[in-house]
């Protein structure tokens, strides 16, 4: 008995005590650091255009529209069928504007008129 509780000493300390604070601090941390890299990517003057901030924008709402797919809706037939027909409309809807974007740049980059990197509003 001793032996499996020895096995799992590491996790059983991080789940009580003063460290049970250290996963949660490296995890601010960590979306801490993540979230100045964006900032300092899509700041007006930095690398990135507006297809870059459009892909991060459809991660996480791709893995959102999966999870309600398959998990949120699963138990019920219609319920799937209409979380991915507004699944299938939306990401239709967003390579739609993707392919707005990129033609905009495209046409910006060609005249001179606007660098890739920078952006305007649409």
């Amino acid at each position: 008995m001793d032996s499996r509780i020895s096995r799992y000493a590491p996790v059983l300390v991080l789940r009580a005590g003063p460290l049970v604070l250290l996963p949660m601090l490296l995890e601010a941390a960590l979306a801490a650091g993540v979230a100045a890299l964006i900032r300092k990517w899509s700041a007006p003057g930095g690398s990135w255009s507006d297809l870059h901030i459009l892909a991060l924008a459809f991660g996480p709402m791709l893995v959102g529209m999966l999870w309600g797919f398959f998990f949120v809706t699963s138990g019920n037939r219609a319920d799937q069928i209409g979380q991915g027909t507004a699944s299938a409309v939306a990401v239709v809807l967003m390579a739609l504007f993707a392919r707005r974007l990129q033609q905009r740049e495209h046409v910006a980059a060609k005249s001179g008129s606007l660098q890739p990197h920078e952006r305007k509003t649409i």
